[in-house]
């Protein structure tokens, strides 16, 4: 059995739930704060206290949530835990050992510190800032490609609709059709 205390944490947007479990599993420490610097200093102090009564630094998972995990994944990682990221479906997984379903922000957090004393956990990647930040513009410029092609497709449908010959002026700037229509266009501009 591994001698460190494990801190289970159930992410949110705004707050998370802490549940810190001893080497034997009996519950050691709870909380509920803020993703803010006075909520995180609060959880890093009851992690602290963990370390005092046990002798050795708690380990904590987490879920990956959207990118809310990451400001507490940073804030722990560079005061000296070990924090592992897991993937919401191993802990959702935890739900169905119980036969009675009590689902609370609180018991997400101790499902999630036992899944680390069951060793069967996959983490899921922790890039580096500047891996994460390349791979967001990547999505946002994928999504930019997509919408400017839905709107373009759009456009050419009305067009379909209002001018159906549209495609057959068009299709090549030296066509005599083309030609007349843009030489019409400049006399009228002369006037």
């Amino acid at each position: 059995m591994d001698n460190r205390p494990v801190a289970g944490v159930d992410v949110s947007k705004y707050f998370s739930d802490m549940c810190v479990l001893s080497p034997n599993n009996e519950i050691i420490g709870e909380l509920h704060f803020a993703h803010d610097f006075e909520g995180m200093t609060k959880a890093k102090a009851v992690l602290e206290s963990a370390e005092k009564k046990h002798g050795v630094r708690p380990v904590v998972v987490m879920e990956s949530t959207s990118h809310y995990h990451r400001l507490l994944f940073y804030f722990l990682t560079s005061n000296g835990f070990d924090a592992i990221v897991i993937n919401p479906l191993q802990s959702h997984a935890m739900k169905n050992i119980n036969i009675r379903k009590v689902k609370s922000d609180r018991a997400d957090a101790y499902r999630i510190a036992l899944l680390y004393r069951l060793k069967k956990l996959r983490l899921t990647n922790a890039p580096i800032d500047t891996l994460f930040d390349i791979r967001n513009l990547t999505r946002r410029h994928s999504d930019l490609i997509k919408t400017r092609t839905m709107y373009s497709n759009r456009i050419t449908a009305d067009i379909d609709q209002i001018f159906p010959s549209f495609h057959k002026a068009f299709s090549s700037i030296s066509s005599p059709t083309t030609l007349a229509m843009l030489e019409n266009i400049r006399r009228r501009k002369r006037y």
